[in-house]
C-alpha cells in the first residue's frame, strides 16, 4: 500500500474533525487599537500605521494597491497650535471649490468637528476630512485616494473609532 496515497484522506479526516471541534473556523480578528500621543484609534482593515512612535499625535495610515511602493489611499493626522482663528475658513479652503462642508458637527469622541468633503482622486490631496480644536490645540484629518479609491468609508470608520487619553 502506497503511504502518500493515504495522506490526504487522513489529513481531510483530520481537518474534518478539528472543524467539527471549531478550531478549523476561520474567525476575523479583532481591529488592531493603536495609540498616537493622547488618543487612540483602530487601524482599518488592510492599512498599515507608518508612524509607530505612540509620543507622536501626527497619525500617517496607508492603504497599498497591487504592486509595493504603490498607495492608493491615506488617511493622516496633524496637530499644532491653531494656525487661524474660524475653523470653518479653513474647513472650507481644504475642500476646495467644488467640495462641500457637512451641515452637522461630526463627534470625535466628544468634540464637535467640522467634516468636508472634496471630488479631489490624488493620494495627497484630501477627499475628506475633520478639522476641530481641543485642549488650545488644531486637529486636521484628512483621508485621499488615488485615482477610484474613495477613502471616505475607511475615514469615517477611523474617526468613529478615535478615543482620547487624557
Amino acid at each position: 500500500m502506497n503511504r502518500t496515497a493515504c495522506l490526504p484522506m487522513g489529513a481531510s479526516l483530520l481537518l474534518l474533525w478539528f472543524a467539527s471541534l471549531g478550531f478549523a473556523e476561520e474567525k476575523q480578528a479583532a481591529p488592531l487599537r493603536i495609540r498616537f500621543d493622547n488618543y487612540t484609534v483602530e487601524l482599518p482593515a488592510g492599512w498599515n500605521n507608518t508612524n509607530p512612535d505612540r509620543e507622536n499625535p501626527n497619525a500617517n495610515l496607508v492603504l497599498s494597491g497591487k504592486v509595493p511602493y504603490e498607495f492608493i489611499g491615506s488617511i493622516r493626522v496633524g496637530r499644532s497650535k491653531p494656525r487661524v482663528e474660524n475653523l470653518m475658513y479653513m474647513a472650507k479652503a481644504l475642500a476646495g471649490k467644488e467640495g462641500k462642508i457637512d451641515e452637522k458637527p461630526v463627534d470625535v469622541d466628544g468634540v464637535k468637528a467640522i467634516r468636508f468633503t472634496s471630488k479631489r482622486n490624488k493620494i495627497h490631496e484630501p477627499q475628506v476630512g475633520v478639522i476641530f480644536l481641543r485642549n488650545e490645540m488644531q486637529y486636521i484629518a484628512i483621508g485621499a485616494g488615488e485615482g477610484d479609491f474613495n477613502a471616505t468609508e475607511a475615514f469615517d470608520s477611523f474617526i468613529a473609532s478615535w478615543k482620547w487619553l487624557d
